[in-house]
């Protein structure tokens, strides 16, 4: 496997008094490393001083222009431990997501703890100087899991006996299953996905399957019986439900797809959360779709949809399921600001925007937020899309700094048609109330 070393060059073991006194220095431990793993280096980067942020940020910089490049060869990035490449947890977790955004992974060469995420609890702080790994919590459950005991979200195909992983029988079908459309078809992600919801199965959760969650299940070595928790990997702790050989197959074959990444359209919607759904009452979220046809001169072309919908359509899927509300983002938004064009002055002064939280408090609860589903995505209780989820908040928040203030009505309400699409959502999320759709007709509750 090709490698790239990415370390503090100049680095002071006093800085970091918790970590083992037995360590070689950060180069010699990535070539180490390379060595017993048979992993080829292809470049370094090296920062100069641990004191310096720019430098380490700049470092970073280049190794994503490098990974960026049109022919660019991907690679398994090497560092000692997090604060390699971060000072805090943060920007370690933005700069990790941004480099396996890119096709590319991350790990650390430290033995005890090689899961960035996990390696960041133990050395690195949250903004308000915690360390997770200091926590009598957390000393309690690296007992456990030197123990291997069960921690965390259980994989599916399993079940907890004793504190022990055991094999559902049930699902374990199912994985197999998986296991072997994938390496003896041509069935992809999606294809799998959709034979498996074709013939009524279920996540455990009760879900549909979908592409990340077939994904999830073929990339996890908990099904060839290896324990993996906190930078503690113990091999052969539970019975295997797939054989390493076909385990490797597969994950040969998926990373022989996943040479390019697809480019995935985003879009603000600036209703999400407002619409109601007239079968159920939940409110809808955006979603686009992109739709591709082939002309009679044999070119392709595609559109991206926009839609505001429902999520009982596609949880927990039923005979009603269609029943449940799916409208155009783009009609529905452009009627709605038409009504609120139709507004009169008087109507207008009349409105009472919900009160915003003071930034401090605003950035206070996202932090929150974003540290405690960091901590469970190292523990394996959350999914990496809830945290991206959460530093998105962070990042929206520190964009719009600016809005945290008491406005007058009508600069509000202004703004709601203003050509900046995050202007004009902050301004509908203080105004609009509710929205109802039934029979084609619109019908907008303002807070009054």
């Amino acid at each position: 496997m090709r490698v790239v070393g990415f370390h503090i060059d100049n680095f002071d073991n006093h800085l970091y008094p918790d970590l083992p006194q037995n360590r070689l220095i950060p180069e010699f431990e990535i070539k180490e490393y390379c060595d017993i793993n048979n992993h080829n280096i292809v470049s370094w980067f090296k920062i100069k001083s641990p004191y310096s942020d720019s430098d380490i940020y700049d470092n970073f910089r280049k190794l994503i222009s490098k990974f960026s490049e049109p022919d660019a060869k991907l690679a398994l990035v090497l560092i000692p431990d997090s604060f390699h490449l971060a000072n805090d947890i943060e920007t370690l977790a933005r700069r990790v997501i941004r480099i396996r955004s890119l096709g590319a992974d991350i790990r650390c060469t430290n033995q005890e703890y090689p899961d960035p995420f996990q390696n960041a609890l133990k050395y690195l702080s949250f903004y308000n100087g915690k360390n997770f790994s200091n926590s009598k919590s957390s000393k309690e459950i690296i007992k456990k899991a030197y123990r291997g005991e069960v921690l965390g979200k259980i994989p599916y195909g399993y079940k907890s006996h004793n504190g022990r992983l055991v094999i559902d029988c049930k699902e374990s079908k199912i994985v197999k299953m998986i296991f072997k459309w994938y390496s003896e078809s041509s069935y992809g992600l999606r294809v799998i996905s959709k034979l498996l919801n074709q013939k009524g199965n279920r996540t455990r959760r009760g879900k549909v399957w979908t592409p990340l969650t077939i994904r999830s299940i073929i990339t996890n070595r908990s099904y060839i019986g290896t324990y993996s928790r906190y930078g503690i990997r113990i091999t052969s702790n539970h019975d295997p439900i797939i054989n390493i050989d076909l385990f490797n197959r597969v994950n040969s074959l998926l990373n022989s797809k996943n040479t390019s990444k697809k480019k995935y359209y985003k879009s603000t919607f600036l209703l999400s959360r407002k619409i109601i759904c007239e079968t159920c009452g939940n409110t809808l979220s955006g979603i686009t779709r992109k739709r591709t046809w082939q002309l009679q001169n044999n070119e392709y072309k595609s559109k991206i949809y926009r839609y505001y919908r429902c999520k009982s359509r596609f949880e927990n899927v039923t005979e009603n399921s269609k029943f449940h509300s799916l409208f155009n983002a783009d009609i529905v938004e452009k009627k709605v600001k038409k009504i609120i064009c139709n507004w009169d002055d008087n109507f207008i002064s009349n409105l009472s925007p919900v009160s915003i939280k003071s930034y401090a408090k605003e950035i206070q609860d996202a932090y929150s937020d974003f540290a405690k589903t960091f901590q469970n995505y190292a523990m394996s209780k959350e999914n990496i899309s809830h945290l991206e989820k959460t530093l998105k908040r962070l990042s929206e928040i520190r964009e719009n700094k600016n809005v945290y203030i008491d406005e007058p009505n009508r600069k509000i309400y202004d703004q709601i048609f203003s050509p900046d699409i995050q202007e004009s959502k902050i301004s509908i999320n203080q105004i609009i109330s509710k929205i109802f759709i039934q029979n084609n007709k619109i019908n907008v509750i303002p807070y009054l």
